[in-house]
């Protein structure tokens, strides 16, 4: 997992109608990640209308989301396990990691494509 986060339920702060807290992995350290939350913004990042958030908190037990390319900061194919976070027996936001790459081989010495179809079925 290269890229760890939490994004809260709308309505749970009083100060704020989102909050969504996302790092990277980059060079070893783990760097924040920003997230335009204005709905005003050109580049607004609705978080609750992404399948990692919307699916675990529908359903209750934690999900295993993609692969899917992450335009919201990755810029890259992933996978999203996810899962709701409960205060008294109420979901108040979703935590999840997302993981990218591939433990695969190498299909062809040129142009360099690695085959991520059995990891990815996993």
């Amino acid at each position: 997992m290269n890229s760890p986060g939490v994004s809260v339920t709308s309505g749970l702060f009083t100060e704020a109608d989102a909050w969504h807290q996302w790092w990277s992995l980059v060079g070893g350290k783990l760097v924040f990640i920003p997230h335009s939350l204005n709905p005003a913004s050109i580049n607004y990042y609705d978080y609750t209308e992404r399948t990692w958030y919307e699916r675990p908190l529908a359903s209750g037990p934690p999900e295993l989301i993609g692969p899917y390319i992450d335009f919201g900061g990755a810029d890259m194919k992933i996978v999203t396990p996810s899962r709701p976070v409960l205060h008294e027996q109420r979901p108040v936001a979703v935590a999840g990691a997302g993981a990218s790459g591939c433990p695969g081989r190498r299909t062809s010495r040129r142009p360099p494509r690695w085959t991520c179809r059995r990891w990815w079925a996993r």
